[in-house]
């Protein structure tokens, strides 16, 4: 048996963590105490500055991993886009319950915003809703020219702004929050250069140098930089992306994950649905302890701890997360929130008469 690649899980680990720390710092914009900001402020600008690599990164990652099962039978290879697709429905129709609390408040019905979160991508939990679809897409366009399949996924990526803007005003028309599908149709395009070109691409930037390393940072720190002053983050992102991807290939293909917090990330890397799903009702707990404690002075006062709080919160989300996962998979009663029924992802014989 092949020893499985260290690198790539890695890559997902930091990917996810900085997915959370992503909504951590959302979190923290929204409701920290005005001595707070100035911390605010220096995240979000780093948020902003890692989100080529954050999003693309990851979408690449997944796609080089299933590369092989891409080329095989969906009803041989069911539980790389089945899996993504039932954690959904899942945690998409948990996360919407929280409306019938009766502290909760909503614009929309139930039934409503239920329906918008599974159909419109509603629920936050658009990674799951997108990977399906990359799947089945690079799967469906396997035997096409590359450069054929590449055209639909580079217009919805082009296409992103105007997208987006459609999606979210269609969103509000139905749940109280704003549809992601413009993210959705803008990242098929990474998933399907990993599935497809991933390694090809792997090795052009794995186990270069360090100048080769220091001289791509640079690059994409130069692109992203600028566009960020410029306000033009939008027209550069296919551009930063790809350096993106290159920087993150380049960052991590040379780690071994047997070490200190490297091999945290790798343990995370290979457990990162759990975290993933579970962030967003560990932000929530903490979203209503900020709405009745954030105003007290003591909070006001302690504005030294808002430069690690985004840091030390997305360490306690990924730690909570994977303590609930392994109590949850060690209790029939609960497994089911993180893997679907045997008989849904089985391999089956096909059969031929």
């Amino acid at each position: 048996m092949s020893q499985r690649l260290a690198w790539p899980d890695i890559a997902r680990g930091a990917s996810v963590l900085l997915v959370v720390l992503h909504h951590v710092v959302r979190q923290m914009e929204a409701q920290a105490p005005s001595t707070w900001m100035n911390a605010a402020d220096a995240w979000s600008a780093a948020d902003q500055f890692l989100t080529p690599i954050r999003i693309p990164f990851f979408f690449f990652i997944s796609g080089f991993l299933v590369a092989r099962a891409i080329q095989g039978s969906l009803r041989q290879n069911r539980k790389p886009w089945l899996v993504p697709a039932y954690l959904y429905v899942i945690w998409s129709t948990l996360l919407t319950l929280r409306l019938l609390l009766p502290a909760a408040s909503s614009e929309h019905t139930f039934a409503s915003n239920l329906l918008g979160n599974l159909l419109l991508a509603g629920s936050g939990y658009w990674y799951l809703y997108a990977l399906p679809l990359y799947f089945l897409y690079t799967h469906l366009t396997r035997s096409w020219k590359g450069w054929i399949a590449s055209v639909p996924l580079v217009a919805l990526l082009v296409a992103r702004e105007p997208l987006t803007e459609w999606t979210t005003s269609i969103g509000y028309s139905t749940m109280d929050s704003a549809s992601l599908l413009g993210s959705v149709f803008a990242n098929g395009i990474f998933f399907w250069l990993g599935a497809r070109y991933g390694k090809q691409i792997v090795h052009v930037f794995a186990g270069r140098g360090a100048l080769w390393v220091l001289g791509t940072v640079a690059v994409y720190s130069i692109v992203q930089l600028t566009a960020m002053l410029a306000k033009i983050t939008v027209i550069v992102l296919p551009l930063a992306s790809i350096l993106g991807i290159a920087v993150g290939i380049m960052l991590t293909s040379g780690l071994s994950g047997d070490h200190g917090v490297i091999r945290g990330i790798r343990y995370i890397g290979q457990r990162t649905l759990p975290v993933y799903v579970l962030q967003f009702f560990f932000i929530s707990v903490l979203s209503l302890a900020w709405g009745r404690l954030g105003q007290l002075p003591a909070i006001a006062d302690a504005a030294a701890a808002s430069w690690v709080y985004p840091i030390v919160i997305t360490a306690a989300a990924a730690s909570v997360s994977l303590l609930f996962y392994a109590i949850a998979m060690r209790t029939r009663a609960l497994s089911w929130l993180f893997v679907p029924p045997a008989a849904l992802t089985r391999k089956r014989t096909e059969t031929r008469n």
